[in-house]
């Protein structure tokens, strides 16, 4: 699954990219494809301005991270040190952890995600939802 839309956060600056994909012999147009892209970015343009009118103050009733913060700090040691050892063909570890968040009504996943980016200076957000399908938010 290839984003239509993706911002991202360079050193002190940022970058909205986009992907057009189209197959005039299939059913997807050129003018179906940037109709469809105009159609997010008028989405994307709500969002932004609904996000600057309201604070995120959704209540969380629990937080689930698996692994733990204790578990999650020995992986890392144990991986920092399988990398620095003179036999490790390591040169490079990605550690992940699956966060449950249960808040007492529905969140916008965009809303979500500006949350995120507040959290992680120089983290890498994505979201990804099918049209009326759940989310899946990211933040390395």
């Amino acid at each position: 699954m290839v984003p239509q839309v993706e911002f991202d956060e360079l050193e002190g600056s940022s970058m909205l990219a986009i992907t057009i994909a189209w197959d005039n012999a299939l059913s997807w147009t050129w003018d179906e494809a940037i109709h469809s892209l105009e159609t997010t970015m008028q989405q994307i343009a709500s969002v932004v301005v609904k996000l600057k009118k309201e604070a995120s103050g959704e209540p969380i009733l629990s937080k689930t991270h698996v692994p733990n913060k204790t578990h999650w700090d020995l992986a890392v040691k144990k991986a920092l040190q399988e990398i620095n050892t003179s036999s490790s063909q390591l040169v490079k570890v990605v550690l992940a952890r699956s966060s449950r968040i249960l808040t007492a009504t529905n969140i916008d996943p965009i809303a979500w995600l500006a949350c995120l980016q507040v959290e992680g200076e120089d983290a890498y957000q994505f979201c990804l939802q099918p049209p009326n399908g759940p989310a899946f938010v990211g933040n390395t």
